[in-house]
């Protein structure tokens, strides 16, 4: 990169570390030009990285809005076209406000449904600090009852990794989400619709990267801010206030990857474990921490996705505990680098 012209794009950006946002520009000491654009909804990301001009981007205008609206929901029926003028402007020119709530009653032609949107009680309530949060809730309750345990399952998968779609229906199938109601269907084939139906009312984003999609941040908020008791996200570091945790957990998952080979120190501290018999799904993406999952009286678990960086006797130990998990019907082992895999089934 030496006196070369560099341009460089960073989309999304949160990170509030001074520090770490040095330590990236380091490589770039000895090109000749730098320029940088980034984006972030955060002010504090724009004060740490002293950035020279901020372009403030404004709401949608009222017929900007609309246009949006009308390439969403796809409506020629005059009076949902009038109900529809209100409810974007119910949006305050919020895009992603306005394209969930377009995604969503594209679906729906009857006029009834339209003013139970425009009229809900959730525009009334006070958003705090998120101004799209009622039209996030009312996307979710528009949801056809056998998407919505689908769309709250995406809560457990950290942001920006949702499996890619068939391991995304596949784990739905596991669970027991989709139902072969249609004859000459597989639940494979049922499956790909739901899936559609979800892309189809913007919840899921297409990457570039082919079978492989994502959800918008404030759509996996949602998401997560749904999930009742049934659902644990925890962390590998820190408090995880284990006290406040349901007994009736069906899914838990356990976020943060590991940034050192240092044993975690908030897992350790998970007496809570053993007391959750109910779980139906576990998802681990610490490498460091499979052995604690042994405290687990997982019998009736039906996933197991856990993150293995080396194989071990403790390791074998748990693998073996597998074989009275009679109702598994989901089982991942994922490691980047280990490409030899006959040990497992030594194990199993």
């Amino acid at each position: 990169m030496k006196f070369k012209r560099i341009f460089l794009v960073l989309d999304d950006m949160w990170n509030e570390n001074q520090c770490l946002w040095e330590s990236f520009l380091i490589p770039f000491h000895s090109a000749g030009i730098v320029n940088i654009l980034f984006t972030t909804r955060n002010k504090k990301v724009a004060d740490v990285i002293q950035t020279t001009n901020i372009f403030h981007l404004g709401f949608l205008s009222e017929k900007q809005g609309w246009c949006l609206f009308q390439q969403r929901a796809l409506c020629d029926d005059e009076n949902l076209m009038k109900i529809g003028q209100k409810i974007v402007n119910k949006c305050g020119g919020l895009p992603l406000a306005i394209k969930l709530l377009g995604s969503h009653l594209r679906f729906e032609k009857d006029e009834d449904k339209w003013m139970s949107i425009l009229q809900s009680e959730l525009w009334d309530l006070d958003p705090g600090t998120n101004e799209i949060f009622p039209a996030l809730k009312l996307s979710y309750q528009m949801m056809p009852i056998h998407l919505k345990p689908c769309f709250r399952y995406c809560s457990l998968f950290p942001k920006k990794r949702i499996p890619d779609k068939n391991h995304l229906i596949w784990l739905w199938m596991a669970q027991g989400y989709i139902q072969p109601k249609i004859r000459g269907k597989t639940m494979e084939e049922i499956g790909i619709e739901y899936f559609d139906e979800l892309l189809g009312r913007s919840l899921f984003q297409a990457t570039k990267y082919g079978n492989n999609f994502e959800m918008h941040d404030l759509v996996y908020d949602l998401a997560v801010s749904i999930s009742n008791n049934e659902f644990i996200i925890m962390k590998s570091e820190g408090d995880n206030q284990n006290n406040c945790i349901s007994n009736n957990a069906r899914h838990l998952a356990v976020h943060d990857e590991p940034t050192n080979n240092e044993a975690p120190k908030g897992i350790l501290a998970f007496p809570f474990l053993s007391r959750l018999v109910a779980l139906r799904s576990i998802f681990c993406y610490d490498r460091r921490i499979i052995n604690d999952f042994q405290l687990l009286n997982s019998t009736r678990l039906r996933v197991l996705h856990i993150e293995i960086d080396h194989f071990d006797s403790n390791t074998s130990k748990f693998l073996g505990s597998i074989v009275s998990m009679k109702h598994l019907r989901y089982l991942c082992f994922h490691n980047p680098i280990l490409r030899d895999l006959s040990w497992a089934k030594v194990a199993l």
